[in-house]
């Protein structure tokens, strides 16, 4: 009892002891995590007041609104942190009031300092600034040492409480430490000797003895423990018994049971498929190795995440799937998706099979097979399957197979085409493929079959087939045996390929090696020479062996290709090409270098005697089909007789070119011949034309005109198809009017076909652009060439024009222009050379029609210089049609008048110009002096280029513009161009070549001489004028003034024209050349041919078809009277022909109407203006006779004498008196002579007459 109550003293007393001493460390715990939480405060004032020293340092220095932002917001923590630590610190050390103010007073002297810093002022404010700035430093600082103070004070602090818990961790520990010593003493007598029995006792039991005994037996406290202690070790001893022997069960029991779950789990992350578990709210349970392979998941993770987080968008696809599955219906369906990684797509099988317990769905399972291998396969067998049929449909391969033992054949369609026989629904016998087997190779393919069967061999023959029809044909078969499990032949499987061809092409390739073989022997002038790829010689042909002198079998594997070869030129070679290609090429690897492959290249052959021989060799490698590199093939001959040829071909190319010099010297010197006196027949006839002549002398002067005219066209032909040929003709591009152009070529056009007595139509779409641009003037020759032919190969019926649309952009238009005629046609054999240079019909052709043959060639040439094309078609005695294809590029309208306006009749006026003429020609002097003086022009001459270079000199600004001919004596006109220009500096004036050169080189040699324009002779007065005005213009910018006293030449003009109401006498004198026999004789014809125009009136507009006919009529009366100077008869024509077009027969009725009545006026009217004319006429006649005497005769024939063109005006004026002096025989020799021209003849008949 009494140790008890001592145990339980001392077992008060040191529990007292640990109670005070939890208390205290308690307290120290709670002391502690203030000075912790002190500690980190002030640390975070110490930040605070270096921050805000950093920032106000920042504001002074860069006046930053940041650092004000900062400055304040880091105050205002301070603030915050500052009392709870001045509050500790005031309970530990009792004094903080100074910190705290300090604190307090920062924002005010902080604004202080801004005040100063924004102070406009700045120079006054600084030293305050200064003064301020400092003092929030020191003040700042003061709070960051205070701080500093505060912690090395908590650190003392935290010394001294750890001494004093030492302290009492050291008097606790001696009072224990004595009260233990004292219960141990206690123990050791009354406690410790039975505490010793039971530890042995218990040092037996841990070691495993349950059968010890702590043998204590007394009857207090220990005995009695002692008795509970050997009890209880005894009924250990029974339960450990029966522990080992259920802990043994157990043991295996966990061991079979761990061993199968490791080997379950080992088997699910084997499977290839993947194996989930998903439990009745789609929450996953389980899942196997394979769901990390194919979803890139852990499935460790997996366990209590729903199938929706875990499939994302493949969720939705498979949920009714799942659904279905959670109410215990299986599901087994296909699904292809995307790879985690991205790598593909994946097919797969899923089984969703239910896990039912109890007759409740507690889940299911998902057992996913990867499908992508069986798919891919698939897919590829599919693939093989539609090429091998491709293939068999297009080799046209026959698939069979043979049962030996029932004799019969299983065929495809194939098949029973290749062998021609009609399809079975049953197998076909043995004998059928037998029966078609050509005979001859029957037996050898049985035998093969029978060996094969038998496994001696493979059944691979070629045999021929022989058709119903007889035809043979060749095929190839290929099989495989097949046996049963017991080894037997069960059945034969193999194809037939139709093999025909291939044997047809062996053996072209037999004949065609045979053929080769003797075209290389046969190639005795080349050489041929073929190497293998290391270079070695295996072909040497005979050409080579006759060039060389070496047998085939003396180099053919014996010898490199550099054999044949001078080894000096091979090694230059070589240093060439390794200079070029920047690495060594030597031996062989010259001739093979690849840019020079397939390249002649001239090599020297050293023969067996030593010769050398030039060749010129092409080497070719010789590849595989598959590009292997077989060899080279090296084809060289002797060049020698080629370097003769070419030094032959350079000679005759030289040749060639002199001839073709000559050729162009002699068309330009024909040219300069034929054009110079042209020019003066075609100047005087102008000029002759400008005078008084009577209806006689104009119809001769217009023969000679047009014979002149024609001449003319013939050179200007010749020269055009030369142009072409040397490619100087240039084709312009220039805005013009069609419908303008076509009107014009018809007026010209019309006069010939009236003349014989044929209808010309022109039939223009009324959507015909306005304005084109393209090339006016080759265009009008072209359509003038074919209405020329055309109206000269029609006797009878009509020759039409007809333009129409082809295409149209809005850029372009293409037109097709129709040249119809109804004349005698051309024969299909003629067509194809008809538009050869001087090709005709026949030489019938020619005597009958005349002609050069070189209008449609030129016609054919200058329309595709133009982009166009030209097509016939022709019937011989019915007609032809020729039409032309031209495209051009829309233009606008003001283009063209701006075009026109530089041509009108103003630009041709001269009158008043000063001009220098220059020419050898004493006649083309005058013609030009005439011409230009009858248009009011002062004209000075000059017989050569030294004249007028003198001329110019003596007088630099006296002409206003030169004319200057080119091929002249002494100084021609290309030197004496330059001579102006730069010795005479005369630079703007206006300098013109008038010369019979008509090439575009002399056009270019006379721009590069200086000359401002190139006028070729004969020329066109009126485009002379035009020229001349056109450059002046250019170079003086205004009009020059008008000599004083210079007057045009009057000749009869307007003033002396009849005055007819209805005609505008200016215009018809100028149309006309104020040819007035000529106009009477026009107005005359123009009025008898319309004379019953009122009778025929209402029969013209009864119908369509009259309407046609009448709208003709209208247009040749509208074009007769704008020649005539009739405007309102050829406004009222114009109308009534668009009314007939229109098919308004009431309007052409009408205005038809107001034209016969306008004819009438204008009858009446020209009935008495000749009716004066006549009565004039006859006095001065008769006053005339009064005046003839001998003088007047006399002067007539010295006229006649001199070959004066003015004894005609002068014989018409005399012609009266003359008849009645002469007599009428006389008379009419002496009008023959003249209209003759032959005026000498005239003039001996005159000498004849008496006194």
């Amino acid at each position: 009892m009494r140790i008890r109550l001592l145990l339980i003293a001392g077992l008060v007393l040191a529990f007292s002891m640990i109670a005070i001493r939890l208390v205290i460390l308690d307290l120290r715990e709670t002391q502690g995590t203030q000075l912790d939480q002190f500690q980190l405060d002030v640390e975070r004032i110490s930040r605070d007041a270096a921050s805000l020293l950093v920032l106000s340092q920042d504001y002074l220095l860069h006046e930053s609104p940041r650092a004000i932002r900062q400055w304040h917001a880091v105050h205002a923590d301070l603030s915050r942190t500052l009392p709870p630590v001045l509050a500790y610190a005031a309970e530990l050390r009792g004094e903080v009031a100074t910190l705290s103010e300090v604190t307090a007073n920062l924002p005010a002297l902080f604004q202080a300092v801004e005040s100063a810093v924004n102070d406009p002022d700045r120079a006054k404010s600084r030293p305050r600034l200064d003064m301020l700035a400092d003092h929030l430093v020191a003040e700042t600082r003061r709070i960051s040492d205070g701080a500093f103070e505060l912690a090395e004070e908590l650190a003392e602090i935290r010394r001294a409480r750890d001494l004093s818990d030492q302290r009492v961790t050291l008097s606790t520990l001696s009072a224990f430490g004595l009260l233990i010593v004292a219960l141990s003493v206690l123990v050791m007598r009354r406690v410790l000797r039975p505490l010793a029995g039971l530890q042995r006792a218990a040092l037996a039991v841990q070691a495993g003895n349950l059968a010890a005994r702590s043998g204590y037996r007394a009857n207090d406290e220990f005995g009695a423990l002692s008795r509970i202690f050997d009890q209880m070790t005894h009924t250990l001893q029974d339960r450990e018994a029966t522990l080992q022997g259920g802990n043994a069960s157990l043991a295996a029991s966990e061991a079979s049971l761990a061993a199968a779950r490791r080997d379950l789990q080992n088997i699910l992350d084997a499977v290839p498929s993947v194996i989930v578990s998903w439990d009745r709210s789609m929450c996953n349970r389980f899942a196997n190795q394979t769901y990390r392979t194919w979803f890139g998941i852990d499935p460790e993770r997996m366990p209590g995440l729903s199938a929706q987080k875990l499939l994302g968008e493949r969720f939705e696809p498979i949920r009714p799937y799942m659904e279905a599955a959670l109410r215990g219906e299986p599901q087994v369906f296909e699904r292809t998706f995307m790879k985690f990684d991205g790598s593909g797509e994946r097919h797969t099988l899923t089984h969703y099979v239910p896990d039912v317990f109890d007759g409740e769905v507690r889940g299911f399972y998902a057992i996913i097979q990867d499908l992508t291998r069986q798919t891919q396969d698939r897919a590829l067998l599919q693939q093989a399957n539609d090429r091998f049929a491709i293939a068999a449909d297009s080799a046209d391969i026959g698939v069979w197979e043979y049962d030996p033992a029932a004799g019969t054949l299983v065929w495809d369609e194939r098949m029973y085409r290749l062998y021609q026989v009609e399809r079975s629904p049953v197998p076909e016998p043995y004998a059928l493929w037998a029966s078609r087997v050509h005979p001859d190779d029957r037996g050898r393919v049985e035998d093969l079959l029978g060996a094969a069967l038998r496994g001696e061999c493979d059944f691979d023959p070629e045999f021929r087939i022989v058709w119903p029809d007889g035809q043979v044909r060749h095929l190839k078969a290929n099989a495989r045996v097949l046996h049963d499990r017991a080894g037997a032949v069960s059945r034969m499987t193999g194809v037939n390929i139709d093999i025909t061809e291939r044997k047809r092409a062996e053996l072209d390739l037999q004949e065609t090696s045979s053929l080769l073989s003797t075209v290389l022997e046969s190639a005795s002038e080349v050489s041929i020479v073929a190497t293998d790829a290391s270079f070695t010689i295996r072909v040497f042909n005979a050409g080579a062996e006759r060039l060389l002198g070496y047998g085939a079998e003396e180099v053919v594997g014996r010898a490199k290709l550099q054999f044949i070869h001078d080894a000096a030129e091979v090694l230059a070679r070589g240093g060439e090409l390794s200079a070029r290609l920047g690495f060594q090429v030597e031996g062989d690897a010259v001739f093979v270098e690849p840019s020079t492959l397939r390249r002649p290249r001239e090599w020297t052959y050293v023969c067996k005697d030593g010769q050398r021989v030039v060749v010129s060799l092409v080497m070719t490698a010789m590849r595989t089909a598959t590009g292997d590199l077989l060899g080279y093939l090296g084809v060289a001959h002797d060049v020698t007789r080629q370097k003769q040829y070419e030094e032959s071909l350079r000679e005759a190319m030289q040749k060639a070119e002199q001839a073709s010099n000559a050729k162009s010297q002699f068309l330009a010197n024909m040219s300069h011949e034929i054009r110079t006196p042209m020019n003066a027949v075609l100047g005087l006839s102008y000029l002759l034309g400008r005078t008084r002549l009577d209806v006689e002398q104009a119809s001769l002067l217009a023969k000679i005109q047009l014979a002149s005219t024609s001449l003319l066209a013939v050179i200007n032909d010749v020269l055009d198809l030369s142009k072409i040929e040397a490619g100087e003709l240039m084709i312009e591009c220039v805005p013009f009017s069609l419908q303008d152009l076509l009107e014009q070529i018809e007026g010209v056009m019309k006069v010939h076909a009236d003349a014989k007595g044929i209808a010309l139509h022109l039939e223009v779409p009324t959507d015909l652009p306005l304005a084109v641009e393209g090339d006016v003037t080759h265009l009008k020759q072209v359509l003038t060439n074919l209405l020329s032919n055309a109206i000269k190969f029609t006797d009878r019926g009509g020759v039409g024009l007809h333009v129409s649309h082809v295409c149209a952009t809005l850029t372009r238009v293409t037109l097709r222009f129709d040249v119809r005629d109804t004349g005698i046609g051309i024969a299909p054999a003629v067509q194809t050379r008809l538009f050869t240079p001087f090709a005709q019909a026949d030489a019938s052709t020619t005597r009958r029609f005349g002609g050069t043959g070189l209008g449609l060639s030129i016609v054919k040439r200058l329309a595709h210089l133009m982009g166009g094309e030209v097509h016939i078609d022709s019937t011989p005695d019915v007609g032809s049609e020729f039409s032309v294809v031209l495209s051009f590029a829309l233009a606008a309208p003001d283009a063209v008048l701006q075009r026109d306006a530089a041509s009108t009749t103003g630009d041709c006026d001269v009158a008043g110009l000063r001009v220098l003429v220059v020419d050898d020609s004493a006649i083309n002097l005058d013609v030009a002096k005439r011409i230009l003086e009858l248009e009011g022009a002062s004209v000075s001459v000059a017989a050569n280029g030294q004249e007028a270079f003198e001329c110019l000199q003596a007088s630099p600004h006296a002409y206003d513009v030169v004319l200057m001919d080119v091929q002249m004596p002494v100084l021609d006109g290309h030197q004496t161009t330059r001579m102006v220009r730069e010795r005479l500096g005369l630079t703007d004036l206006p300098i013109i070549a008038l010369t019979a050169g008509a090439l575009t080189s002399e056009r270019e040699r006379a721009v590069a001489a200086g000359m401002d324009d190139f006028i070729s002779k004969p020329f066109d007065p009126q485009a002379l004028m035009r020229t001349i005005r056109r450059h002046v213009r250019a170079k003086q910018g205004a009009r020059p003034e008008r000599l004083e006293g210079v007057r045009r030449t009057c000749y009869p003009s307007a003033a002396n024209w009849p005055q007819i109401a209805g005609i505008d006498a200016v215009d018809a004198c100028t149309r006309l050349g104020c040819d007035q026999p000529l106009f009477r004789a026009l107005l005359q014809r123009l009025l008898d041919e319309h004379q019953h125009e009122h009778v025929e009136i209402a029969e013209s507009t009864a119908d369509a078809a009259s309407l046609v006919v009448h709208a003709g009529r209208m247009h040749k009366l509208r074009g007769s009277a704008g020649m005539l100077g009739a405007k309102a008869l050829q406004q009222l024509a114009r109308e009534a022909e668009a009314a007939c077009n229109a098919g308004v027969p009431e309007a052409a009725a009408r205005l038809s109407s107001e034209v016969w009545v306008h004819l009438r006026q204008l009858r009446v009217d020209a009935r008495a203006a000749f009716g004066a004319a006549e009565a004039a006429a006859t006095d001065a006649r008769a006053a005339a006779e009064e005046a003839l005497g001998t003088d007047a005769i006399g002067d007539l024939v010295d006229m006649l004498t001199q070959q004066n063109l003015l004894a005609l005006d002068r014989f018409n004026a005399l012609s009266a008196q003359l008849r009645q002096r002469l007599g009428a025989e006389s008379y009419d020799r002496v009008r023959g002579h003249i209209d003759k021209l032959q005026f000498d003849a005239a003039a001996r008949v005159l000498e004849t007459v008496p006194g």
